[in-house]
């Protein structure tokens, strides 16, 4: 056997751990199960975690949950790292060309690299790409898994949901997020998509929010295409109503400046509450980092000319 190596069998049996008391939740909330794992490690670049965790018993306020079997396929190697969990409708894949703690290091980078430019109010599409990791994610979920039922207990609830990202320092960061039913502070959206794409200089995104006619709280469409740019982002937010008539279309121009943020809106035909308008080419709000606020508006809706300043506060 070599002393540097190690390879074994984790076995596990635990019974009513009680989650709420050890303060992973704030209602009652406990749970038993079995696990039956292999693992293999060299303690420097080679790692790998095989097994099944399974016999998952969850009891929420007196209500019994069995979910399926977790199942685990982990492989960290020098220049790749492989992940697998399954578990009922759930599944999880990740896929990077270089070792684990790479990963870590080079997602860090990019956090470090965001906070730096922040700092600096610009926006370098290219640093951010060459510290991107090369890597693949994909989720999808439905309801009828552990993690969900967990995500559950926070308050996050959803029928389906579908991601797929490629990270890559050659092509960007591309993806795509589907969501159905979601459900966040009582608040329910039918369907939540976001869609975003990457090329040498460029970094677009499309969002869309859909509640059909069967939603009991708010029936509409909304749509967001965007661009990020040097100091911020360009938007084009819209709102369809219930009989699908435009209520909102405006292109904005958000700007990071020296002590705050400048909005404008661009040319062209805004749409608020269903009318039509137009501004001048000059127009800005400016939102400084002490609460300051002030710009300069001149707007035409529909035969009605007016001029609104704002000053500092």
């Amino acid at each position: 056997m070599n002393p540097r190596e190690f390879k074994g069998t984790v076995s596990a049996d635990l019974t009513a751990v009680d989650l709420y008391h050890l303060g992973f939740f704030k209602t009652p909330f406990s749970t038993s199960l079995c696990a039956h794992v292999d693992v293999m490690s060299d303690f420097k670049k080679q790692h790998l975690v095989q097994g099944v965790v399974n016999d998952i018993t969850l009891i929420d306020n007196q209500k019994i949950y069995r979910p399926g079997d977790i199942s685990l396929d982990i492989r960290s190697l020098p220049s790749s790292t492989h992940a697998v969990i399954d578990s009922g409708d759930f599944r999880l894949a990740l896929d990077g060309q270089s070792h684990y703690e790479q990963l870590l290091a080079q997602t860090q980078g990019v956090v470090n690299e965001l906070q730096r430019q922040f700092k600096k109010r610009i926006i370098s599409q290219v640093a951010l790409r060459e510290r991107l990791p090369n890597a693949t994610l994909v989720l999808q979920t439905g309801q009828d898994n552990f993690f969900v039922h967990l995500l559950n207990k926070y308050g996050y609830q959803f029928a389906r949901a579908n991601i797929n990202m490629v990270s890559s320092r050659e092509t960007g960061l591309n993806g795509d997020v589907h969501i159905d039913s979601l459900i966040v502070d009582s608040i329910q959206l039918d369907t939540a998509k976001v869609h975003f794409r990457s090329d040498h200089d460029e970094f677009t995104y499309h969002a869309e929010v859909i509640n059909n006619k069967h939603n009991p709280q708010y029936v509409f469409r909304g749509v967001v295409d965007g661009q990020l740019n040097a100091r911020g982002t360009s938007i084009r937010p819209r709102v369809y109503d219930a009989q699908n008539r435009l209520g909102i279309d405006v292109s904005l121009n958000a700007e990071m400046e020296p002590h705050g943020l400048r909005f404008s809106l661009q040319h062209g035909a805004p749409i608020l509450g269903y009318k039509t308008f137009s501004v001048n080419d000059s127009n800005y709000v400016f939102l400084g980092k002490r609460s300051a606020c002030f710009g300069q508006f001149e707007v035409a809706i529909e035969g009605w000319n007016g001029c609104a300043s704002l000053y500092e506060r």
